[in-house]
Protein backbone atom coordinates (compact mmCIF):
# COMPACT_ATOMS: atom_id res chain seq x y z
CA UNK A 1 0.00 0.00 0.00
CA UNK A 2 1.45 3.38 -1.14
CA UNK A 3 2.00 6.04 1.38
CA UNK A 4 1.83 9.79 0.77
CA UNK A 5 4.49 11.87 2.28
CA UNK A 6 4.56 15.59 2.65
CA UNK A 7 8.03 15.83 1.12
CA UNK A 8 6.82 14.29 -2.13
CA UNK A 9 3.99 16.74 -2.43
CA UNK A 10 6.36 19.57 -1.63
CA UNK A 11 8.84 18.43 -4.24
CA UNK A 12 6.07 18.34 -6.83
CA UNK A 13 5.02 21.82 -5.95
CA UNK A 14 8.62 23.00 -6.13
CA UNK A 15 9.00 21.47 -9.58
CA UNK A 16 5.76 23.07 -10.72
CA UNK A 17 6.89 26.45 -9.39
CA UNK A 18 10.26 26.09 -11.11
CA UNK A 19 8.53 25.28 -14.41
CA UNK A 20 6.18 28.25 -14.09
CA UNK A 21 9.09 30.49 -13.04
CA UNK A 22 11.22 29.39 -15.96
CA UNK A 23 8.33 29.94 -18.36
CA UNK A 24 7.75 33.42 -16.95
CA UNK A 25 11.42 34.31 -17.29
CA UNK A 26 11.46 33.08 -20.90
CA UNK A 27 8.35 35.12 -21.76
CA UNK A 28 9.84 38.20 -20.10
CA UNK A 29 13.05 37.83 -22.03
CA UNK A 30 11.14 37.50 -25.29
CA UNK A 31 9.11 40.63 -24.46
CA UNK A 32 12.27 42.59 -23.64
CA UNK A 33 13.96 41.48 -26.87
CA UNK A 34 10.87 42.38 -28.88
CA UNK A 35 10.68 45.79 -27.23
CA UNK A 36 14.37 46.40 -27.93
CA UNK A 37 13.93 45.42 -31.57
CA UNK A 38 10.82 47.62 -31.84
CA UNK A 39 12.52 50.64 -30.28
CA UNK A 40 15.53 50.29 -32.57
CA UNK A 41 13.36 50.20 -35.75
CA UNK A 42 11.81 53.74 -35.20
CA UNK A 43 13.09 57.32 -34.60
CA UNK A 44 13.54 59.14 -31.38
CA UNK A 45 11.89 62.50 -30.76
CA UNK A 46 15.29 64.21 -31.00
CA UNK A 47 15.93 62.66 -34.41
CA UNK A 48 12.50 63.78 -35.67
CA UNK A 49 13.07 67.34 -34.43
CA UNK A 50 16.50 67.45 -36.07
CA UNK A 51 15.04 66.23 -39.37
CA UNK A 52 12.27 68.85 -39.24
CA UNK A 53 14.79 71.62 -38.51
CA UNK A 54 17.03 70.62 -41.42
CA UNK A 55 14.01 70.41 -43.74
CA UNK A 56 12.86 73.88 -42.68
CA UNK A 57 16.34 75.34 -43.28
CA UNK A 58 16.60 73.76 -46.73
CA UNK A 59 13.12 75.00 -47.64
CA UNK A 60 13.96 78.53 -46.48
CA UNK A 61 17.21 78.63 -48.45
CA UNK A 62 15.52 77.23 -51.56
CA UNK A 63 12.68 79.75 -51.26
CA UNK A 64 15.10 82.65 -50.88
CA UNK A 65 17.08 81.52 -53.91
CA UNK A 66 13.87 81.20 -55.93
CA UNK A 67 12.68 84.68 -54.93
CA UNK A 68 16.10 86.14 -55.74
CA UNK A 69 16.02 84.47 -59.14
CA UNK A 70 12.56 85.84 -59.86
CA UNK A 71 13.62 89.35 -58.77
CA UNK A 72 16.68 89.24 -61.02
CA UNK A 73 14.56 88.04 -63.94
CA UNK A 74 12.05 90.84 -63.37
CA UNK A 75 14.79 93.48 -63.15
CA UNK A 76 16.41 92.21 -66.32
CA UNK A 77 13.07 92.25 -68.11
CA UNK A 78 12.27 95.75 -66.86
CA UNK A 79 15.72 97.02 -67.84
CA UNK A 80 15.33 95.50 -71.31
CA UNK A 81 11.96 97.19 -71.75
CA UNK A 82 13.42 100.53 -70.62
CA UNK A 83 16.34 100.28 -73.02
CA UNK A 84 14.08 99.31 -75.92
CA UNK A 85 11.62 102.16 -75.21
CA UNK A 86 14.44 104.70 -74.97
CA UNK A 87 15.96 103.42 -78.21
CA UNK A 88 12.64 103.86 -80.01
CA UNK A 89 12.25 107.42 -78.70
CA UNK A 90 15.79 108.32 -79.75
CA UNK A 91 15.17 107.02 -83.25
CA UNK A 92 11.83 108.84 -83.44
CA UNK A 93 13.35 112.12 -82.26
CA UNK A 94 16.13 111.80 -84.81
CA UNK A 95 13.66 111.36 -87.68
CA UNK A 96 11.50 114.27 -86.52
CA UNK A 97 14.39 116.70 -86.05
CA UNK A 98 16.09 115.79 -89.32
CA UNK A 99 12.88 116.55 -91.20
CA UNK A 100 11.68 119.95 -89.93
CA UNK A 101 8.92 121.85 -91.64
CA UNK A 102 10.07 124.73 -93.83
CA UNK A 103 9.64 128.23 -92.47
CA UNK A 104 7.67 129.20 -95.58
CA UNK A 105 5.00 126.61 -94.77
CA UNK A 106 4.54 127.68 -91.15
CA UNK A 107 3.14 130.97 -89.90
CA UNK A 108 4.78 130.87 -86.50
CA UNK A 109 7.88 129.41 -84.91
CA UNK A 110 9.32 126.14 -86.19
CA UNK A 111 11.80 125.65 -83.32
CA UNK A 112 11.51 126.84 -79.72
CA UNK A 113 13.63 125.98 -76.68
CA UNK A 114 12.70 126.79 -73.08
CA UNK A 115 15.16 126.59 -70.21
CA UNK A 116 13.73 125.35 -66.93
CA UNK A 117 14.85 123.72 -63.66
CA UNK A 118 12.85 121.94 -60.98
CA UNK A 119 12.94 122.41 -57.20
CA UNK A 120 16.03 120.17 -56.98
CA UNK A 121 17.86 122.31 -59.55
CA UNK A 122 17.63 119.52 -62.14
CA UNK A 123 17.24 120.82 -65.71
CA UNK A 124 13.83 120.12 -67.23
CA UNK A 125 14.11 122.00 -70.53
CA UNK A 126 11.25 121.95 -73.03
CA UNK A 127 11.18 121.88 -76.82
CA UNK A 128 8.58 122.65 -79.48
CA UNK A 129 9.27 121.76 -83.09
CA UNK A 130 7.35 121.70 -86.37
CA UNK A 131 8.21 118.49 -88.22
CA UNK A 132 7.29 116.53 -91.33
CA UNK A 133 9.19 113.47 -90.12
CA UNK A 134 6.78 111.97 -87.60
CA UNK A 135 5.64 109.20 -89.91
CA UNK A 136 6.64 107.85 -93.33
CA UNK A 137 7.29 109.11 -95.89
CA UNK A 138 9.75 111.22 -93.89
CA UNK A 139 10.19 114.67 -95.36
CA UNK A 140 6.96 114.49 -97.34
CA UNK A 141 4.35 113.78 -94.70
CA UNK A 142 1.91 116.16 -93.06
CA UNK A 143 3.05 118.72 -90.51
CA UNK A 144 3.12 117.82 -86.84
CA UNK A 145 3.78 119.87 -83.73
CA UNK A 146 6.32 117.94 -81.65
CA UNK A 147 6.86 118.76 -77.97
CA UNK A 148 9.21 117.45 -75.29
CA UNK A 149 8.37 118.08 -71.63
CA UNK A 150 9.55 116.55 -68.37
CA UNK A 151 6.61 115.94 -66.06
CA UNK A 152 6.20 114.19 -62.74
CA UNK A 153 5.84 110.77 -64.36
CA UNK A 154 8.76 111.11 -66.78
CA UNK A 155 9.70 112.53 -70.16
CA UNK A 156 6.72 113.08 -72.47
CA UNK A 157 7.21 113.16 -76.23
CA UNK A 158 4.06 114.25 -78.09
CA UNK A 159 3.31 114.69 -81.75
CA UNK A 160 0.07 116.48 -82.72
CA UNK A 161 -1.09 116.97 -86.32
CA UNK A 162 -1.62 120.61 -87.29
CA UNK A 163 -3.28 120.36 -90.71
CA UNK A 164 -7.05 120.09 -90.76
CA UNK A 165 -6.94 117.37 -93.39
CA UNK A 166 -4.77 115.25 -91.11
CA UNK A 167 -7.28 113.28 -89.08
CA UNK A 168 -4.68 111.25 -87.26
CA UNK A 169 -4.81 111.24 -83.49
CA UNK A 170 -1.98 112.65 -81.43
CA UNK A 171 0.92 110.33 -80.65
CA UNK A 172 2.51 110.31 -77.23
CA UNK A 173 5.12 108.24 -75.46
CA UNK A 174 6.51 108.49 -71.94
CA UNK A 175 9.90 107.49 -70.57
CA UNK A 176 9.28 107.17 -66.80
CA UNK A 177 12.95 106.61 -65.92
CA UNK A 178 13.94 110.11 -67.13
CA UNK A 179 13.55 112.95 -64.61
CA UNK A 180 15.64 115.67 -66.24
CA UNK A 181 16.51 117.04 -69.67
CA UNK A 182 19.03 119.59 -70.91
CA UNK A 183 18.58 120.82 -74.50
CA UNK A 184 21.32 122.67 -76.36
CA UNK A 185 21.38 124.09 -79.88
CA UNK A 186 24.49 124.33 -82.01
CA UNK A 187 25.16 127.65 -83.64
CA UNK A 188 27.31 127.47 -86.75
CA UNK A 189 30.49 129.45 -86.62
CA UNK A 190 31.23 132.52 -88.69
CA UNK A 191 34.41 133.65 -90.35
CA UNK A 192 36.17 134.36 -87.08
CA UNK A 193 34.27 132.03 -84.74
CA UNK A 194 33.82 128.32 -84.16
CA UNK A 195 30.51 126.50 -83.78
CA UNK A 196 29.27 126.66 -80.18
CA UNK A 197 26.50 125.08 -78.13
CA UNK A 198 23.84 127.45 -76.79
CA UNK A 199 21.28 127.01 -74.03
CA UNK A 200 18.88 129.32 -75.82
CA UNK A 201 17.84 129.80 -79.45
CA UNK A 202 16.33 133.17 -80.36
CA UNK A 203 15.88 132.37 -84.08
CA UNK A 204 12.55 130.59 -83.85
CA UNK A 205 12.10 130.31 -87.61
CA UNK A 206 15.59 128.91 -88.22
CA UNK A 207 16.75 125.42 -87.26
CA UNK A 208 20.08 125.11 -85.45
CA UNK A 209 22.85 123.08 -87.05
CA UNK A 210 22.48 120.38 -84.40
CA UNK A 211 20.60 119.68 -81.19
CA UNK A 212 21.99 117.92 -78.14
CA UNK A 213 19.75 116.23 -75.59
CA UNK A 214 21.28 115.34 -72.21
CA UNK A 215 18.98 113.09 -70.18
CA UNK A 216 19.04 112.69 -66.39
CA UNK A 217 17.80 109.51 -64.71
CA UNK A 218 15.65 109.53 -61.58
CA UNK A 219 18.64 108.69 -59.42
CA UNK A 220 20.44 111.79 -60.74
CA UNK A 221 22.86 109.90 -62.98
CA UNK A 222 23.39 111.16 -66.54
CA UNK A 223 22.23 109.08 -69.49
CA UNK A 224 24.10 108.91 -72.76
CA UNK A 225 23.24 112.10 -74.67
CA UNK A 226 21.58 112.23 -78.07
CA UNK A 227 23.02 114.54 -80.75
CA UNK A 228 21.01 115.10 -83.93
CA UNK A 229 22.65 116.98 -86.80
CA UNK A 230 20.25 118.94 -89.02
CA UNK A 231 22.74 120.51 -91.46
CA UNK A 232 26.46 120.33 -92.35
CA UNK A 233 28.68 121.92 -89.72
CA UNK A 234 31.73 124.00 -90.61
CA UNK A 235 34.62 123.61 -88.19
CA UNK A 236 34.31 121.60 -85.00
CA UNK A 237 31.90 122.02 -82.10
CA UNK A 238 33.18 121.37 -78.60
Amino acid sequence: MAKWTGSSRGDSRDRQWQIVHASSIGSFRRDVAMNVRTSRSGFTLLEVLAALTITALVTTVAGSALRAGIDVRDRIGQNRETVEAESRVRSWLTDMIRHPASASSVDGAIFQMTQRVNADNVPIDALSLMSIGVEPPYGASAQWRVTLNVEADGLHVRATPTARENTRASIETVLPHIAGLRIEALETGGINSQPAWRNDWPLQRVMPAAIRFTFVARDGSPISPLVVVTSPIAGGAQ
